[in-house]
C-alpha cells in the first residue's frame, strides 16, 4: 500500500473524532473515522468484522429502526455492541443486498463479502450521506469526502477541473449535474444506488434500487399528524442527553422545534438561530423559543466576517459556496459544538417533499389549466391561492405559463439565459448544449418538476454542505422530512391538498404549529445579505480579483472586475458564485504551488 495511512485518517478525523482505524486484506483497504452516537463504548469501533462470516463493514450514518430489526430477526443472538453497525452486518448475512429493504435511516456503508470477495457499497434513498468515488488505473477509491480521495496519489495525479460543472454551478446553481463533480475523475454515487466491486477482476457495476421499506401500517397512521410525530420520535434515537434544532423562524424549522416539544423525551432541547436585521423570520424564531421554553443560542450575522469565512467554508466543503447561507450554517455548527451537542435537526427536504418552491406552485396551476384550458378558471384559482401566499398575481401567472410550455422549449430558453448569465466567463471550450436545466424524469409536468427538485437541482447540494459543515465539528445532522414512509403517505393525498391553504398545506394544518407561523405567507431561509457583503468587503473583493484571479480557468479577469464595479441586482448571485468558485479553485489547485 503506497499511500500514507495516517494522512488519510487525519483527513477524516473531523468527521469522526472518537476513533480512527483501518483494515487491510490483500488489495483491499478500509479506512474509518468514528463519531459515537449510540454505543459510546469501545465496542463500536470500525471497521467492524463479523467473526462468523469474515465479512467487514464501514458505515457512515444512522439506522433509526435497528432495535426493531434486532428484536425481529435476532432475538436470541449475542451482540458485542449496541450499534446499528453490527445490526447491518448481521442483516446483510441474512438478506444479502436486500438488506436495504429493511433499513430506515440515512447511510452510506461498504461491506466486504468474504465469500464472494466483493465490496458492496450502499447509499440511502435520498442521498443524505455523501459518497464520492474515482475509478482509474485498475483501482477503485471511495470516500465520504473528496479531500480524502485526493490523499491517494493515483487520484491526485489525475485531478482535472470539470469546466462544464463549473458553468452549471455559476449559471444554473447546479453543482452535481448528472452525478458529476467539479473534478473530472471523481463522481458522486447517485442516491438509492449500489456499487458492486469485484476485488479479483477490479471491475465494478452500479445499480439502482427501489426502497420497499415499510414500517407503519397506513390504517393505523391515517392521521398525518400522528405519523409525523412518530417519524420524528424515531429520529431522536441517541445515547446522548442533549438534542438540538436549527431554528430560522420559518415554517419547516419552527414545526420541527415545536414537534420536539410534543414528544416525551428526557433529552434537553436546544435551538440555534442566526439573527439578521429586518428579517421577519428572526422575530418569529424568538417567539417560538419563548412559547416552547427552549434553550436558545443566537448569533448575529452582522458579527460574521463573511469575507474570511468564505475561504474557510470552501475548504471545509471542498467545493464553492452557493450563497452566504452556507457560511451562516457553518457558524451555527460552531455554536452547536461549543454546547457539546452531537445531534441536531434540520428542516432540509421539507420544500421538496411538501412542494414549497415557486415552480411547484407554477406547475400545479399549469396542470389545472391543461385540464380544460379555461383562462378564467385559472385566474380565479390563482386569486384564491393568493390569499395564503405572498407572491404577486403576475409572478404566479407568468410562472404558470412558462410551465405550460413543452419541456424542450423551456430548456432551449434556459440555455439562452445561461449563455447570457455566464457571458463574463471564457466558455468557448465548454459545450453548454448538454446542460439541460430540466431533466425529463416524468412526462407529467408537475411530477417532473417535483422529481427535478428531488434529484437534479439543489437538494443534493444542501444535504452535502450540511453534512460537511456539521461533521467538521463532530456533529450529526438529521433530516426527518426526508423519510420514505412519510413521502409514501403524502403521495397518496390529492394534488390539490398540497396547496389548499398555501404552499406546504399539510404542514400548515398540523394543530400544534403556532399561529404566527401557520399564517405567515412570506418565505425566507438562513440569513445572509449579499448587498451588505459587497458593500462591506468591496475593497477586499476587488483586490482579490485583481491580484489572485489572473490564472483561473474560465474567469475573464477584466469582465469580472467590470461586473463587480457595475453590479446589478440580476447579476448579484452570479457574481457571488463566480467569486466563490475562484476562492475554491485557489484553495484546491494553487495551494501547493
Amino acid at each position: 500500500f503506497e499511500d500514507d495511512s495516517d494522512d488519510i485518517l487525519n483527513s477524516l478525523k473531523n468527521r469522526g473524532p472518537d476513533f480512527q482505524n483501518f483494515y487491510q486484506i490483500n488489495n483491499l483497504v478500509f479506512f474509518h473515522s468514528l463519531l459515537k452516537i449510540m454505543d459510546l463504548s469501545e465496542n463500536s469501533v470500525q471497521p467492524m468484522i463479523d467473526q462468523k462470516t469474515g465479512n467487514v463493514i464501514i458505515f457512515n450514518g444512522e439506522i433509526y429502526n435497528y432495535n426493531e430489526i434486532r428484536k425481529k430477526y435476532f432475538p436470541d443472538s449475542i451482540f458485542k455492541s449496541d450499534t446499528d453497525t453490527e445490526v447491518i452486518l448481521k442483516t446483510y448475512e441474512l438478506f444479502g443486498n436486500k438488506v436495504i429493504e429493511h433499513l430506515k435511516g440515512m447511510f452510506v456503508f461498504a461491506i466486504y463479502d468474504n465469500k464472494t470477495k466483493k465490496v458492496i457499497i450502499f447509499r440511502d434513498t435520498y442521498g443524505i450521506k455523501p459518497l464520492y468515488y474515482s475509478s482509474l488505473k485498475n483501482n477503485f477509491f471511495f470516500s465520504s469526502d473528496i479531500k480524502t480521495l485526493l490523499k491517494f496519489k493515483k487520484v491526485k495525479e489525475e485531478i482535472e477541473l470539470n469546466e462544464k460543472i463549473v458553468v452549471s454551478f455559476i449559471g444554473n446553481r447546479q453543482l452535481f449535474k448528472n452525478n458529476e463533480t467539479l473534478f473530472k475523475n471523481i463522481k458522486i454515487l447517485p442516491k438509492s444506488s449500489i456499487i458492486e466491486i469485484d476485488t479479483s477482476t477490479k471491475k465494478f457495476s452500479i445499480s439502482k434500487y427501489k426502497s420497499n421499506f415499510k414500517q407503519f401500517d397506513n390504517k393505523n397512521y391515517q392521521n398525518f399528524e400522528s405519523l409525523f410525530l412518530k417519524n420524528l420520535d424515531d429520529h431522536i434515537l441517541t445515547k446522548h442527553d442533549k438534542i438540538a434544532c436549527f431554528l430560522s423562524g420559518g415554517l419547516d424549522s419552527s414545526l420541527l422545534a415545536s414537534s420536539l416539544s410534543k414528544i416525551k423525551t428526557n433529552k434537553k432541547i436546544y435551538t440555534f438561530t442566526a439573527l439578521q436585521k429586518d428579517l421577519f423570520e428572526s422575530d418569529n424564531a424568538k417567539k417560538i423559543n419563548e412559547i416552547q421554553k427552549f434553550n436558545p443560542t443566537y448569533i448575529n450575522t452582522e458579527d460574521i466576517n463573511f469575507f474570511d469565512e468564505l475561504e474557510k467554508v470552501n475548504k471545509i466543503n471542498f467545493q464553492p459556496s452557493v450563497d452566504l447561507s452556507v457560511i451562516v450554517h457553518k457558524k451555527l455548527c460552531e455554536e452547536v459544538r461549543k454546547k457539546n451537542i452531537k445531534i441536531i435537526f434540520s428542516g432540509n427536504g421539507a420544500d421538496e417533499i411538501f412542494c414549497g418552491y415557486p415552480s411547484h406552485i407554477y406547475s400545479y396551476f399549469a396542470y389545472n389549466f391543461k385540464k380544460n384550458y379555461n383562462i378564467f378558471k385559472l385566474i380565479n384559482k390563482i386569486l384564491s391561492f393568493k390569499k395564503t401566499n405572498a407572491k404577486s398575481f403576475l409572478d404566479i401567472l407568468k410562472g404558470t405559463f412558462v410551465q405550460i410550455l413543452p419541456l424542450k422549449l423551456i430548456n432551449y430558453i434556459k440555455k439562452i439565459q445561461l449563455k447570457k448569465k455566464v457571458s463574463h466567463l471564457n466558455i468557448s471550450k465548454v459545450n453548454i448544449q448538454n446542460l439541460n436545466f430540466y431533466d425529463e424524469h416524468d412526462l407529467e409536468k408537475f411530477k417532473n418538476v417535483k422529481k427535478n427538485y428531488m434529484d437534479s437541482w439543489a437538494l443534493q447540494n444542501y444535504l452535502d454542505y450540511e453534512d460537511k459543515n456539521s461533521m467538521y465539528y463532530g456533529i450529526e445532522i438529521r433530516v426527518p422530512y426526508l423519510d420514505i414512509e412519510l413521502e409514501k403517505i403524502i403521495n397518496n393525498y390529492s394534488l390539490e391538498s398540497f396547496f389548499s391553504e398555501g404552499s406546504k398545506s399539510h404542514l400548515r394544518k398540523i394543530s400544534f404549529l403556532p399561529d404566527i407561523i401557520a399564517k405567515e405567507k412570506r418565505k425566507s431561509g438562513f440569513a445572509g445579505d449579499l448587498n451588505l457583503f459587497y458593500e462591506k468587503y468591496y475593497k477586499q473583493i476587488l483586490y482579490k480579483i485583481e491580484n489572485d484571479f489572473n490564472d483561473i480557468p474560465l474567469i475573464n479577469n477584466k469582465k469580472l472586475r467590470d461586473m463587480f464595479k457595475n453590479l446589478k441586482l440580476e447579476n448579484s448571485e452570479i457574481f457571488f458564485r463566480t467569486f466563490s468558485y475562484g476562492i475554491w479553485y485557489l484553495n484546491c489547485f494553487k495551494e501547493d504551488e
